[in-house]
């Protein structure tokens, strides 16, 4: 009775480890670091002055574009490897832009 209800538990545990395990997307931390090395460059570049509250109000709405369109592509469960490469390119382009921005001797009035 003892050994049947630990095997229950035990089958039990691998199917919710099994579910977990598909629902979870591969390599999501990876796209999770890299918006958060986004968004540091763009916070360090209006603390020193860098960047414009304009450039960087533009640059983080760019980043949400992206976010939206990524969820909307994993809203139905799949995500493709075509997908992947468009939201790739689109962070390779605001990545780009980023540093134009940094780089572009436009400073904050208060700086």
């Amino acid at each position: 009775m003892h050994t049947a209800r630990t095997l229950a538990a035990l089958a039990l545990l691998t199917l919710a480890g099994t579910g977990i395990a598909q629902a979870t997307p591969y390599r999501a931390a990876a796209p999770d670091r890299h918006e958060w090395q986004q968004d540091q460059r763009i916070r360090q570049g209006l603390a020193s002055g860098a960047l414009t509250r304009h450039e960087a109000r533009v640059l983080n709405q760019r980043q949400d574009r992206i976010d939206a369109l990524e969820r909307r592509f994993r809203a139905d469960g799949r995500y493709t490897p075509q997908e992947r490469r468009q939201v790739a390119q689109l962070e390779r382009d605001l990545d780009r832009d980023i540093t134009r921005e940094l780089r572009d001797r436009q400073t904050a009035w208060h700086r």
